[in-house]
């Protein structure tokens, strides 16, 4: 972004110039072994020359590496990205034994090269795990200049995970992260040039998780912001508190590697950390899902507020009658969704709308002269869309008849983290209708500071998994989709009553006419209302909502 461009020139980032010609393509491994072949000395050490940076490796071992260390003729050292041995070199004349991984080869060949003859030098070719590495083996472990170029946080805390598995009780960790944390557009995405930004908060927080104790933090705000941390105990797999099982498999990468994040009410939130998705491991067996929405739309059931898909039926009603224009009931995600559907298709074109809910979105596609057709799995909802007129299957997509209907295109609007196996969801769509576009919409959950804040609405049976654009992106491709995932804002004419809502139910319960007199005048004061929040959110720079447009592979 050019407001990124413009701060680095008032905080640069070390190798960034350089860097920054090389265009990363957002694959670390083809990234880097492309910088190794251009130049690697300046990708890896930021030095122009050898007499230079052989100058500077040697005091960085002498004042920062080995600070701390109790006996280094002893000692035995990993570092983490070690690119090209720069480090490795001094570090070998004055430790017992030296480990270094990294993600590029090419830079592993020259770092063979230039510690040749060093016996004590192991180097290992890593994918991002470092299970090559025996257990409680180190006495220190290290990186430098390798995490501020990390495109996800997820990644960085695996390798922190893995440290508190390497070393040995009592060793040292020691790291840099870039801690401008202000630059909000980095809070939980990056590139392989310009990585994500970290507050001292959450690293003091997974720290003590893995079983680390922090001694220092420093250089807060700066792209250099140091970690020195002792390894207090261990850690064998994931402890969950309250008594929580040990890490499920991911729904979305399948991956077994979890950490316990938070207990949200009777249910543990673990976090995957191969692709960053927050998921719940429900404590028993889910209930059918047109028994379980069904009660909630007639409005007995209570668990994770679910007596609210009562009141969205009720509020449809209100909205028909009191003449609000379909328009200013959508989201920013449903407007967006029309725009590329009209721009794509004519009138006429079948859409089908998956998990249809109350119907907004079906009546706005009828307004603009598209044939709407639902699946829902609510019967009180999918009575109301049929007596509207619109074709709805009643249940789950795997109780689709093979012939129902073939849409050209497919919609799903925050329905995703309702499903306890999103991905097994998006390949039956896209096996049922395997020419249909997809257009896809979510709730950003994982951008900044959202992951800490959770609600009697983001748990079970309701919501199973907390989503971000990665996290999106990489299901869509499981399920054998390509996709383009983007985020985008809240408009401040975003339909909806949010703030409103407990306001509206009070009324409705009590004076009928007075809610329906207050959606009125909600929906025409939408500026005055949607305004300020809107503004709040982009000035944290957070986006509500993510897209998806998805192709089926052939």
């Amino acid at each position: 972004m050019l407001a990124d461009l413009f701060l680095s020139r008032f905080f640069p980032d070390v190798g960034i110039p350089f860097l920054e010609s090389t265009k990363g393509t957002g694959s670390m491994e083809a990234d880097w072994d492309r910088r190794a072949k251009l130049n690697a000395l300046l990708s890896a050490t930021a030095k122009a020359d050898e007499g230079t940076a052989e100058v500077a490796s040697a005091q960085g071992v002498e004042t920062w590496v080995l600070q701390g260390l109790a006996d280094e003729k002893s000692a035995v050292v990993l570092e983490i990205g070690c690119g090209i041995g720069a480090l490795l070199k001094p570090l070998a004349q004055r430790v017992k034994e030296v480990h270094g991984v990294d993600i590029s080869s090419e830079m592993l060949k020259q770092a063979k090269v230039r510690l040749e003859g060093y016996a004590n030098v192991h180097l290992h070719k890593t994918d991002g795990t470092l299970d090559m590495l025996p257990d409680g083996y180190f006495d220190l472990v290290f990186s430098s200049g390798v995490f501020i170029h990390f495109p996800r946080k997820e990644l960085v805390y695996a390798y922190l995970k893995e440290a508190a598995r390497l070393l040995k009780p009592g060793a040292l960790l020691r790291f840099h992260v870039d801690g401008r944390s202000y630059l909000k557009w980095r809070a939980t995405h990056g590139g392989t040039v310009r990585g994500v930004v970290f507050t001292e908060q959450e690293l003091r927080g997974y720290l003590e998780e893995y079983g680390f104790q922090v001694k220092e933090i420093t250089g807060h705000g700066t792209p250099n912001m140091w970690t020195t941390a002792v390894r207090s105990r261990s850690i064998s797999g994931v402890k969950p508190a309250h008594g929580a099982s040990v890490a499920a498999a991911c729904p979305v990468c399948s991956s077994g590697s979890a950490q316990f994040s938070l207990r949200a009410a009777s249910h543990a939130m673990q976090r995957c950390l191969v692709c960053g998705l927050v998921f719940a491991l429900p404590d028993e067996p889910q209930e059918p899902p047109v028994e379980l929405y069904s009660r909630a739309y007639a409005g007995g059931e209570h668990a994770a507020r679910m007596d609210e898909y009562q009141l969205k039926t009720l509020m449809q009603a209100d909205l028909a009658d009191a003449r609000v224009h379909w328009s200013k009931i959508l989201s920013s995600a449903h407007h967006e969704a029309l725009r590329i559907i009209s721009g794509r298709y004519p009138p006429g074109t079948t859409v089908f709308d998956i998990g249809a809910g109350a119907g907004y979105f079906l009546r706005a596609l009828r307004a603009n002269g598209y044939h709407a057709v639902a699946l829902e799995v609510a019967e009180p909802a999918t009575a109301m869309l049929r007596e509207e007129g619109f074709p709805t299957w009643l249940g789950p997509i795997d109780t689709l008849p093979p012939d129902w209907i073939a849409p050209q295109v497919c919609t799903c609007f925050f329905m995703l983290h309702h499903l306890p196996d999103p991905v097994g969801f998006l390949t039956a769509v896209r096996q049922r209708f395997p020419t249909a576009l997809l257009i896809a919409a979510a709730y950003n959950s994982l951008e900044g500071d959202r992951l800490l804040q959770v609600s009697e609405r983001s748990v079970p049976p309701r919501t199973y998994s907390w989503w971000g654009r990665y996290q999106l992106s990489l299901a869509l491709e499981k399920a054998g989709y390509s996709s383009n995932v983007w985020a985008i804002h809240a408009r401040a004419r975003e339909g909806g009553l949010s703030v409103a809502m407990p306001l509206y139910a009070a009324l409705r319960r009590r004076t009928p006419t007075l809610a329906r007199k207050l959606l009125t005048l909600y929906h025409l004061s939408l500026g005055v209302w949607g305004w300020p929040k809107a503004l709040w959110f982009r000035w944290r720079g957070f986006s509500k909502y993510l897209m998806a447009v998805a192709t089926p592979n052939a």
